[in-house]
């Protein structure tokens, strides 16, 4: 399950940019370097420049803990806690945006 919350968020970040984030831009895409670049890298966030929410930012950083145990998200996920709230509310925000556009 804290595969789904990473891919979870790294799919809610993606539709955000409206781009691939794992691999550099042109970077020929495969198992192995798309592994690579997953479990050696650093996981993406929201830039710095992005128009983006605290809760969406919150969010995304929840989800993409290097640590799985740390994913807050897949903890809280039964639990109504604020993150979870603030999860859930990012989400919806973000696809409201989506939809309006």
């Amino acid at each position: 399950m804290a595969a789904d919350v990473w891919a979870s968020g790294v799919t809610v970040l993606e539709l955000f940019l409206g781009r691939n984030l794992v691999l550099p831009a042109g970077e020929t895409q495969s198992y192995t370097r798309l592994r690579q670049a997953i479990c050696d890298g650093e996981p993406p966030l929201v830039p710095e420049s992005a128009a983006a929410s605290a809760e969406l930012r919150e969010f995304v950083a929840a989800c993409l803990k290097k640590d799985p145990r740390r994913r807050s998200c897949s903890r809280t996920r039964s639990s109504r806690t604020a993150t979870s709230r603030s999860c859930t509310r990012a989400l919806r925000e973000l696809i409201v945006e989506t939809l309006e556009e």
